[in-house]
């Protein structure tokens, strides 16, 4: 092993046993280390797996409950974190993000704008790194303002317990936040869904499944543009993306999302040519 990356790893394991045992130790006080060894820190991130926020996959039984869960505890600065459920058919998975909500009159504003990192500690004192996400979609309208990590299919569904997020600017610690994750949500894929094309309208519809449902979305994923997209009522079975900016011939791929408070579904995405 050369001395660049038995430093990385020698960083790395120093980081991560000082949360394990310290676990709200100032995440300023990481970065420090890791700038004084001359690293970046996406260098020491990069070598500690986002499944570190996972304790004991068996430690705890929990089922689909009625109870309102405990997603956001605290709103400071406009922002709201979440720890939430990523479902889909190739495995189980979750999204760790924080966004501003509110109405703004430009895109780049609000407290994230100005926030150069987020940095996520888990029940078990693993942490994680999001990353900014700031968008305006054309089509629907929709903007985004975000700090958002999304797991892969089998990483499996965050444990409960309590999550510490930090927001840094350089390497000064600007806000912390507190999730106390407590119950699962679990949302089922939709079945069934279908297509047709009307003129330049495409029309989707769907057979919902079982479960609360906060909101449905339909996006759209053009070969060679930009994202498509529609909000849909939670009560919805069918949609209408009108005038459809895919040209004749285009291949595209789709799918229908359901969303929840606690999470979401991602269903089996269709290829199809327009």
């Amino acid at each position: 092993m050369d001395l660049y990356k038995s430093t990385i790893l020698t960083i790395t394991i120093i980081c991560t046993a000082i949360l394990a045992y310290q676990p709200k130790a100032d995440i300023a006080n990481m970065y420090a280390l890791i700038n004084a060894a001359g690293l970046e820190p996406v260098d020491v991130f990069a070598n500690i797996p986002p499944k570190i926020i996972h304790g004991p996959t068996q430690k705890y039984e929990l089922n689909n409950v009625d109870t309102e869960p405990d997603f956001i505890i605290t709103k400071e600065q406009g922002v709201a974190p979440q720890i939430l459920t990523q479902n889909e058919a190739r495995g189980a998975s979750y999204v760790v993000k924080t966004f501003c909500y509110g109405d703004y009159s430009e895109l780049y504003t609000c407290f994230l704008n100005d926030i150069d990192r987020v940095i996520v500690t888990g029940p078990y004192g693993g942490m994680v790194e999001l990353n900014k996400d700031f968008y305006k979609q054309e089509y629907s309208g929709e903007e985004l303002r975000r700090f958002v990590l999304y797991g892969k299919p089998g990483w499996g569904y965050p444990d409960p317990g309590k999550y510490v997020f930090t927001y840094l600017k350089g390497e000064e610690t600007k806000m912390t936040q507190i999730v106390n994750y407590t119950h699962r949500q679990i949302v089922e894929i939709p079945k069934d869904i279908r297509w047709s094309r009307e003129a330049d309208d495409f029309l989707v519809t769907w057979t919902p499944g079982s479960g609360d449902i906060g909101w449905y979305k339909v996006i759209v994923y053009p070969a060679g543009g930009e994202i498509v997209s529609k909000w849909l009522p939670p009560d919805a079975v069918s949609a209408r993306l009108e005038n459809l900016p895919v040209a004749d011939g285009e291949r595209f791929k789709f799918g229908v999302y359901p969303y929840a408070k606690g999470g979401y579904a991602i269903p089996e995405l269709q290829r199809i040519t327009w």
